[in-house]
């Protein structure tokens, strides 16, 4: 059995409070600074197998990463998270969010166009899977 491993990387965006950010993600985990612009806004990106953390702690409590992470936004702002990764070709999978600062958000998953294309297209197609 293999495992899977992506790419998972945040657009730019800013927070209200930059050290208690960090301390967060420092607690988390599997999560570090990108990359820090000239204007004060950072990109993140995931370190778990390459994807965004959905546990915590030793006891891998679940939790959502998105919906905290609206907590620190400044107002206004928008963070997209957007992860893609494979286990040996078997599978190709990923997934996107959107999340403003007052926790509003928005989702897809690349595994949705079979059922968009049977909506559209008349029918399902095969799997891109073996």
């Amino acid at each position: 059995m293999a495992d899977w491993c992506g790419f998972s990387r945040s657009n730019y965006f800013k927070v209200k409070d930059k050290e208690a950010f960090l301390a967060w993600l420092s607690d988390i985990g599997d999560v570090s600074v990108l990359h820090e612009d000239d204007h004060g806004s950072i990109a993140i990106t995931g370190e778990n197998f390459g994807g965004w953390p959905t546990c915590r702690g030793e006891d891998c409590e679940p939790f959502d990463f998105a919906e905290e992470l609206s907590g620190f936004l400044l107002d206004g702002e928008m963070a997209v998270l957007i992860e893609a990764g494979a286990e040996k070709l078997r599978y190709i999978s990923g997934a996107a969010v959107a999340i403003d600062s007052r926790g509003k958000r928005t989702e897809l998953v690349l595994s949705d166009i079979y059922a968009q294309a049977e909506a559209v297209l008349g029918r399902r197609p095969p799997d891109a899977t073996y």
